[in-house]
């Protein structure tokens, strides 16, 4: 049964690499009740657990100095429950994290506790409704483990609809009871790298974070990914796949912190997804030219200020949008600015 709980510690000072001591102190818990499990567990190739801290935020935002949010989640329905002990029993001595001792404040258990707590079962996993489109939010650096030949690995920290669907199936696979049949996983591979598409996106960063003895890149943001094809079976995956990542994450590394993806009901058209923006996003670049160009003339700035309004258009338009499509090349026409004397309206070339 997937469950995820937020725990709350609090202590004298954060300690300096919450995810890699966090990680080190499950195991520990783990091994008091059952050895032979925390043995398997850390031998197994894919963790059916994922642990990350969560940012160390009270009331209106404040920070809360010594506090520190671990959220767990569990795939398998033989751990959560000997974890769950250890934790009790050892709560009353202190939870070693590093070179400070942390008390057990609370655990959060259910939606109304924390936003990011919970549980289901894999039978609701498994009715979770269609979708052909999905936004998921990620809340830590996500990063990706693929192969190079010869067999080495190598970590991608990209957005790829083809790696956010393949890790979530690979996770579904590892540890549902209703796994997909070989064909049955091969013919969704197939639909999710041809027909699944960035739809949107938001607040995309990268990042470089620690995870057990090494450092990874890694993206967070939102990302909103539409499957084209009109197949029930892969929109009936999709929507599984997206109610999975709540309790699974996204990508590798999960059991160091990385990856804590937050499915998102309603997927909200960014406005560099709407199409009368023309290719490319304008409304995007047109931002990029007022918010991170701190050069603008003095003229630009002054018309803006008086007008409201940007002195320059960008003209990346399809060919059928342009008024005269037999200039363009090969199907596009690249906005190159003309600014006018005296900051008046620019002009595509």
């Amino acid at each position: 049964m997937p469950q995820a709980v937020v725990l709350e510690l609090v202590g004298e000072k954060p300690p300096l690499y919450p995810a890699r001591y966090a990680h080190g102190l499950f195991f520990a818990l783990l091994s008091r009740v059952s050895p032979e499990l925390a043995q398997k567990l850390h031998e197994a190739p894919r963790k059916p657990f994922t642990l990350a801290p969560l940012p160390r935020a009270g009331p209106e935002g404040a920070t809360l100095k010594g506090t520190l949010r671990l959220r767990l989640t569990t795939l398998d329905d033989g751990l959560f429950a000997p974890f769950l002990r250890a934790l009790l029993e050892a709560a009353p001595d202190g939870l070693p994290l590093g070179d400070s001792s942390y008390r057990l404040a609370r655990v959060l258990a259910t939606r109304e506790g924390h936003p990011l707590a919970g549980a289901t079962s894999w039978e609701e996993l498994k009715e979770a409704p269609k979708r052909e489109k999905v936004t998921f939010r990620f809340l830590t650096p996500t990063v990706f483990a693929t192969s190079k030949p010869g067999g080495r690995t190598r970590y991608t920290p990209l957005p790829d609809p083809r790696l956010i669907a393949g890790s979530l199936l690979d996770k579904w696979q590892a540890h549902s009871p209703f796994p997909y049949n070989p064909k049955e996983e091969a013919a969704l591979r197939g639909l999710f790298e041809l027909d699944l598409e960035v739809a949107g996106f938001r607040n995309l960063r990268f990042h470089r974070v620690q995870a057990g003895k090494g450092f990874f890149p890694g993206f967070t943001g939102e990302m909103t990914l539409r499957l084209w094809s009109q197949s029930l079976e892969a929109r009936e995956a999709l929507g599984r796949l997206h109610a999975l990542a709540f309790f699974s994450g996204v990508g590798a590394k999960s059991p160091y912190g990385m990856g804590l993806a937050v499915p998102l009901e309603r997927a909200r058209r960014p406005p560099y997804a709407n199409p009368r923006y023309g290719i490319g996003g304008l409304r995007l670049l047109e931002g990029l030219f007022l918010n991170r160009i701190p050069t603008l003339s003095p003229q630009s700035r002054s018309h803006r200020s008086r007008t409201g309004k940007t002195p320059f258009s960008l003209g990346s338009f399809p060919c059928a949008l342009t008024h005269n499509p037999p200039a363009c090349e090969n199907g596009l026409k690249t906005p190159r600015l003309e600014p006018l004397p005296g900051g008046g309206r620019c002009k595509p070339r």
